[in-house]
C-alpha cells in the first residue's frame, strides 16, 4: 500500500483568521495594552515638565558694511543669514547671555554635582564650593545652555528663531529675549569696534596721502620756477658763462650749483671716489688699469652731461624757451600732483562717510517677535506620547498575540493548532470536569453518549473514516501519540476505541507504552503481567494459556472492545521488544481478526518507541493538550513523525467546546 504525502494545509492568515487569533489572544492583548498604558502614565508622571520660549529675529542680508556694500547674489545673501545663525549658536554669545542672566547660579544651567561628589560632600570629604573651578563652571554652564538653546532658520526666509527650553516658562522667555538682544548688541558693538579700527587705518592713510599731495605740489612748483628761470635768454647766457668759468677753474661744485643737476653731482662724487682709490690703499682691491678705465668712463660721461647742459643753455639763450626734457618733466610733475590730489580727496571722502555711518550704530538684525512665557509644556508632549503609546501598544499587542499564537505558549484553539502544525485537526475534545478524583473521562462514552465529550470522539471517528476508508479483510491501525506525557493520549485512545466498539466495530486497543502503561488504570484493572512481559519471554499471543492471557488480554465494559494491557513499566530498552517477531506476529493477527486496531504509544520527545511503531500503523493521531505544552517542542515532536502514514491528524484535548452544536433544539442532548 503506497503512502501519500502529508496533506497540505493552507496556513494563510486571512482577515477572519486574524480576527479569530485576536479573539483567542484577547487576554494577552489586554495585558499588553494595560502594561503600555501604565508605563505611559508612569513616564508622563515622572518626566519633568519643560517649557520652550521662542523669539524671532529678522536679519537683513543686504546690510551695508562700514567700507563697502555686502550681499548681492541670492547665494551670498543665504550665506550671510547662515553665518548669523552660527553666530547665535556660538559659545562667545552664549557666555555673554550666561553672564547677563547670571546663569552660573541658576539650578537649570549651573554646574551639578555628580552622585559620587554629593556623597563625598555629605561625608565631609570634599568641599562642594571647591569642586568646580571658574573655567569648569563656565564649561558646564555653557554645555547645558547649548543643550537648552535651539537656533534655526525658518525655511528660506530671513527669519531666525531663537528658542530656549527650561523648567520655568518665565525664565525661558527671559533667556530667549536676552540672547536675542545680546545678538543685536553684539552687532552694534562689532560695528563700533570695526568703525574705530577703520577710522584709525583711514586717518593714517589720509596723513600719508596728504604728505604725498604736498610733496607733489612742491615738486611741481619748483619745476615751474626752474623752467621759468631757464626760459630767460639773458639768464641762460649768464649761466653758460658762469659754467665755462667754473669749468676753466675745474670747479665742479660751482658747475653743479649753477646747473642744479643731480646727475652731474653723482658723477662728480663717483669720479672723486675713483681718484681716491687710485691714490690710496683701496687701489689694492682692483688693478690700476681697471680703475683708470672706470675713471675714464666716468669722465667721458661727465663731459657728455656737461655738453648736454651747455647745449640746453645755448638753445634757451637763442630761442628764449625751455628744452623738451624740461617740458616733459613739468608734465610729469603735474600728473603726479593730480593723482596725489585725487587720492587725498578719495580717502578724505571715505573717512567722512565712515564717520557718518558709524554715528548711526544700527544693527543688521532686529527682533520681530519677542519671546513670551509659554502656556503649555513643550516636553513631554502628552498627545504625541499618548499617540505613540497607543500605536506602540496596539503593535506590541498584535505582535505578542501572533507570536503566542504561532510560536510561544500553549495551543488553545483548533485554528491555532492547524496553523502551528499545518495539518488537519480531526477533533477538539472539550475539557471535562469530573466530579470524583477516581472518575475517568473515557467512561462518558457509554455513560453519557450524547455529551459534547462523546460527540467529539464520534467526530474524530468520522474524520478518520473519511480520511482513510476501511479496506475489507484488513484492520485499520491507528497510532495515538503526543509530544510529552500528560497530553491526554491514553484517554483519547480508550475513548476512541470505545466509540468504534459502540458503533459495532470489532476494535482492539493495545497499550504499547511499555515505559509507562496507563490503559489498565483508566479501566481500573490491575493485571499481574502485561504484554511486555510475555513479549520479552518470547511467547506468542496464540500460544498463551487462557489463564496467562487473561491477565492482559481482557474485554472492555463496552461490548466489542478488547484490550491488550500493560502492567509494570519496563526497566530495559523497549525498542528491541517492539521489533521482535512476537510483536510483529501480534500486529498481523490483530489486523486479521479486528476491524480497528488502536495503539497507545509512548510520547515522541522522551523516548524512541513511537518511531518504530509508526511504521506498523496506517494513521497517526497527534494529541495536544490545550494551553499546556509550548509550541516549539510540539513542532519538534511533530517533525519526528515519519511520512509513511496514509494520514496524520491532530487532536486538541481539553480545548474549546462547540456549544453551538448543542444549542437550540439539541439543547437536551447536552
Amino acid at each position: 500500500m503506497t503512502s501519500p504525502s502529508r496533506p497540505i494545509v493552507d496556513d494563510q492568515l486571512d482577515l477572519r483568521g486574524f480576527l479569530a487569533v485576536m479573539r483567542r489572544q484577547i487576554a494577552l492583548i489586554l495585558q499588553v495594552l494595560v502594561a503600555v498604558a501604565l508605563l505611559t502614565a508612569l513616564y508622563l508622571s515622572l518626566t519633568p515638565r519643560a517649557y520652550t520660549a521662542t523669539a524671532l529675529l529678522r536679519v537683513d542680508p543686504m546690510a551695508i558694511s562700514l567700507v563697502e556694500a555686502s550681499g548681492g547674489s541670492p547665494s551670498a545673501q543665504s550665506s550671510r543669514i547662515d553665518t548669523e545663525v552660527e553666530i547665535l549658536r556660538s559659545g562667545g554669545l552664549a557666555l555673554r547671555t550666561i553672564s547677563a542672566q547670571s546663569l552660573l547660579r541658576d539650578p537649570d544651567f549651573g554646574p551639578r554635582l555628580g552622585m559620587v561628589t554629593r556623597m563625598k560632600t555629605a561625608l565631609g570629604w570634599e568641599d562642594a564650593a571647591e569642586t568646580f573651578s571658574n573655567d569648569a563652571e563656565l564649561q558646564h554652564s555653557l554645555l547645558r545652555f547649548s543643550e537648552a538653546l535651539a537656533v534655526r532658520r525658518i525655511g528660506l526666509t530671513e527669519i531666525i528663531s531663537v528658542s530656549v527650553t527650561t523648567a520655568n516658562p518665565d525664565r525661558a522667555a527671559a533667556i530667549a529675549n536676552a540672547h536675542a538682544e545680546g545678538f543685536i548688541q553684539d552687532q552694534i558693538d562689532s560695528k563700533h569696534r570695526a568703525a574705530q579700527a577703520a577710522r584709525e587705518v583711514m586717518e593714517a592713510e589720509l596723513a600719508a596721502t596728504r604728505l604725498r599731495f604736498q610733496s607733489a605740489e612742491a615738486d611741481l612748483q619748483r619745476t615751474r620756477e626752474s623752467i621759468a628761470e631757464t626760459g630767460n635768454a639773458e639768464a641762460a647766457r649768464a649761466t653758460r658763462l658762469a659754467v665755462e668759468s667754473a669749468f676753466a677753474r675745474d670747479d665742479w661744485q660751482g658747475i653743479i650749483s649753477e646747473l642744479e643737476s643731480d646727475s652731474l653731482a653723482a658723477l662728480v662724487r663717483q669720479r672723486e671716489n675713483l681718484r681716491n682709490r687710485l691714490s690710496g690703499e683701496l687701489a689694492q682691491e682692483l688693478s690700476a688699469d681697471d680703475l683708470r678705465a672706470t675713471l675714464d668712463a666716468v669722465e667721458r660721461q661727465l663731459d657728455q652731461e656737461l655738453q648736454s647742459a651747455l647745449s640746453a643753455l645755448d638753445f634757451t639763450a637763442q630761442t628764449g624757451f625751455a628744452s623738451d626734457s624740461a617740458l616733459t618733466d613739468l608734465y610729469s610733475r603735474q600728473q603726479e600732483a593730480v593723482v596725489a590730489r585725487r587720492q587725498y580727496e578719495q580717502v578724505l571722502g571715505a573717512l567722512r562717510e565712515l564717520e557718518a555711518r558709524a554715528a548711526l550704530h544700527l544693527a543688521d538684525g532686529r527682533i520681530v517677535s519677542p519671546a513670551l512665557p509659554p502656556l503649555s509644556a513643550s516636553s513631554p508632549r502628552v498627545m504625541l506620547v499618548v499617540s505613540v503609546a497607543v500605536f506602540m501598544g496596539i503593535g506590541l499587542a498584535i505582535a505578542g498575540a501572533l507570536l503566542k499564537e504561532y510560536h510561544f505558549g500553549g495551543i488553545t484553539s483548533v485554528q491555532q493548532l492547524r496553523n502551528v502544525l499545518a495539518t488537519p485537526v480531526a477533533a477538539s475534545v472539550p475539557l471535562v470536569r469530573l466530579p470524583g478524583a477516581d472518575d475517568v473521562a473515557a467512561d462518558l462514552i457509554d455513560e453519557t453518549p450524547l455529551s459534547p465529550f462523546a460527540e467529539s470522539f464520534r467526530r474524530l471517528r468520522a474524520a478518520i473514516d473519511l480520511q482513510l476508508p476501511r479496506q475489507k479483510g484488513a484492520a485499520t491501525v491507528i497510532m495515538v501519540t503526543s509530544a510529552f506525557a500528560g497530553e491526554g493520549k491514553s484517554t483519547a485512545a480508550l475513548s476512541l476505541a470505545r466509540t468504534y466498539a459502540a458503533a459495532g466495530q470489532r476494535c482492539l486497543l493495545i497499550d504499547a507504552d511499555f515505559r509507562n502503561p496507563s490503559i489498565h488504570r483508566l479501566m481500573r484493572i490491575s493485571p499481574t503481567r502485561g504484554l511486555h512481559d510475555f513479549l520479552q519471554a518470547g511467547a506468542e499471543l496464540e500460544a498463551l494459556a487462557d489463564d496467562d492471557a487473561s491477565n492482559f488480554y481482557v474485554p472492555d465494559r463496552v461490548a466489542g472492545l478488547h484490550t491488550v494491557l500493560g502492567a509494570n513499566p519496563s526497566v530495559i530498552p523497549t525498542d528491541t521488544v517492539l521489533q521482535s517477531e512476537g510483536f510483529r506476529q501480534l500486529m498481523q493477527n490483530a489486523r486479521a481478526l479486528f476491524d480497528v486496531v488502536i495503539l497507545d504509544t509512548p510520547p515522541l520527545m522522551p523516548v524512541v518507541d513511537a518511531r518504530y511503531l509508526a511504521a506498523m500503523t496506517d494513521i497517526c493521531l497527534f494529541c495536544v493538550r490545550a494551553g499546556s505544552t509550548d509550541q516549539r517542542p510540539i513542532r519538534e515532536a511533530f517533525q519526528e513523525l515519519p511520512d509513511s502514514h496514509w494520514a496524520i491528524m491532530s487532536v486538541l484535548m481539553g480545548g474549546e467546546s462547540r456549544k453551538e452544536s448543542y444549542s437550540g433544539k439539541y439543547n437536551w442532548a447536552a
